[in-house]
C-alpha cells in the first residue's frame, strides 16, 4: 500500500503490484528476443539491461523461487521459449545479449557479467521441481 501526492496535489492512496521476478524474466527475455536485430527499437539494448538488473536484484527467496518457477513451468512452450532465449542469447560473454548490454549507454564496465551469466542459466535450466 502507497499513499501521497499526485503531481497535481491531489492525494491517493492504492496498491501497486509488482511482477514476481519469474514474470518479470519471462516479460524481458521474450521483449529483448523480439528486438535483438531491430535497429528501430535500438536493437533492446535496454530490454538486455534489463534482465541484468532483474538478476542482481534478487535476494536468496527470491531467487529460490524462481529457479522453482522454472523448473514448475519447464514443460510450457512459453517458459521453454524464455529458457532457449536465456541460453542462445545470454549463454556466454559473446553472446548477442551480452553485447547489447554493453553497448548500452548505461553500460559503465562495472557489472559482473560472469556471475550474471551463472545465474541466469541456473535459474533458467531445466530442473526438478520442489
Amino acid at each position: 500500500m502507497i499513499q501521497g501526492h499526485l503531481s497535481n496535489g491531489a492525494e491517493y492512496q492504492g496498491m501497486i503490484n509488482i511482477p514476481s521476478p519469474f514474470s518479470y524474466l519471462m516479460m524481458k527475455l521474450t521483449a529483448f528476443g523480439d528486438q535483438v536485430d531491430n535497429e528501430k527499437r535500438v536493437f533492446g539494448r535496454h530490454h538486455a539491461l534489463d534482465v541484468y538488473r532483474i538478476i542482481a536484484m534478487l535476494n536468496e527467496e527470491q531467487y529460490a523461487q524462481t529457479k522453482h518457477q522454472f523448473a514448475k513451468y519447464s514443460n510450457d512452450l512459453s517458459a521453454q521459449r524464455v529458457m532457449a532465449l536465456a541460453k542462445d542469447l545470454f549463454g556466454s560473454t559473446k553472446s548477442p545479449g551480452i553485447i547489447r548490454m554493453k553497448e548500452h549507454e548505461f553500460y559503465d564496465g562495472n557489472l559482473d557479467i560472469a556471475a550474471f551469466i551463472s545465474a541466469l542459466q541456473d535459474l533458467t535450466t531445466p530442473g526438478v521441481a520442489d
